[in-house]
């Protein structure tokens, strides 16, 4: 996921992120993230959150109902 994130393969314009669900829209490549990631999305804390909500000056902050320390999640992250 981390690769695509930073690839900026946008499939829609997203101005400030505002308007555009992060897992639920398609916006980064040709799927929603919700469909390309099933088990990090059903581990998100915020499934209905926009795109500036996962956004900060340090890069992408997405958010998690418990810390992901490994395993099959740690390398979709990857």
């Amino acid at each position: 996921m981390d690769e695509i994130l930073q690839s900026g393969a946008l499939s829609k314009v997203v101005t400030g992120g505002l308007n555009t669900r992060f897992w639920k829209d398609v916006w980064c490549g040709d799927v929603a993230f919700q469909d390309r990631f099933p088990r990090l999305f059903l581990l998100s804390s915020n499934a209905n959150g926009m795109v500036r909500e996962f956004w900060d000056n340090d890069g992408w902050n997405l958010q998690w109902w418990f810390p992901i320390r490994g395993g099959a999640q740690q390398a979709m992250l990857q």
